[in-house]
């Protein structure tokens, strides 16, 4: 891994943001990738406060990396999460976040605000449905539904990304980690709820758009999520 303190996207907005916690996963491909030109001043809101964390020593181990190549948009005004390639507004989905509204705490079932990033990806090649429990795929494929039924198991289905909180105090460490929260962007067999809050804290989308993001984005990449 790279000694570097922290890794900057080739963004508009310069975006340092270091990482504690979660399992480091390894760098971003390289090479070129194509993608379109950057849009000025878009991703301005995205700045953090602060380039490094409380806490850390200046030469021990470095904090996971996060990649800025790409950033997503969550707004939970809006219900929905838009995709940015080096500043450019790429794609936007409709999604579905708390039923409960905003907030961090453990056992709240609300969806937490803040800088997160993707820590782990589950569910490739799986079939559209596929249900995953505690992340793990034993064959069942859930009924998707296109109306407002409301099943009662609050299942995780399709893909999952996972997502690492980025702001001690606020969306990571006791009581409030995202990570061990279990707060995930993923598929839902609700699709008929998709654009209103009906979630139990998770970001879900219709399980082709989760299939869709998923093969885009990259491991690392930033996740802002906005009132």
């Amino acid at each position: 891994m790279s000694t570097k303190n922290f890794l900057i996207g080739q963004t508009t907005t310069a975006l340092a943001v270091l990482l504690l916690g979660c399992s480091p996963s390894p760098p971003p491909p390289e090479g070129p990738v194509a993608s379109p030109r950057p849009a000025p001043d878009t991703l301005a809101i995205y700045t953090p406060p602060r380039l490094l964390p409380l806490g850390y020593t200046p030469g021990a181990t470095p904090p996971a990396w996060v990649d800025t190549f790409q950033v997503l948009s969550v707004s939970v005004r809006a219900q929905t999460l838009t995709l940015y390639e080096l500043g450019q507004p790429t794609q936007t989905y409709p999604i579905s976040t708390a039923a409960r509204g905003i907030g961090s705490r453990e056992g709240s079932l609300q969806t937490p605000l803040g800088r997160h990033r993707i820590c782990r990806k589950i569910g490739a090649g799986l079939p559209l449905g596929a249900v995953l429990r505690n992340g793990q795929y034993l064959g069942e494929v859930a009924k998707l539904y296109t109306d407002t039924t409301d099943v009662a198991d609050d299942l995780v289905t399709t893909r999952l990304l996972w997502l690492e909180g980025l702001e001690p105090g606020a969306n990571q460490g006791p009581g409030v980690d995202s990570f061990w929260r279990f707060i995930y962007i993923h598929g839902t067999p609700e699709e008929g709820l998709i654009g209103r809050p009906a979630s139990h804290g998770c970001i879900r989308m219709r399980n082709a758009d989760v299939v869709e993001l998923f093969d885009r984005v990259r491991l690392g990449s930033l996740v802002v999520v906005q009132p």
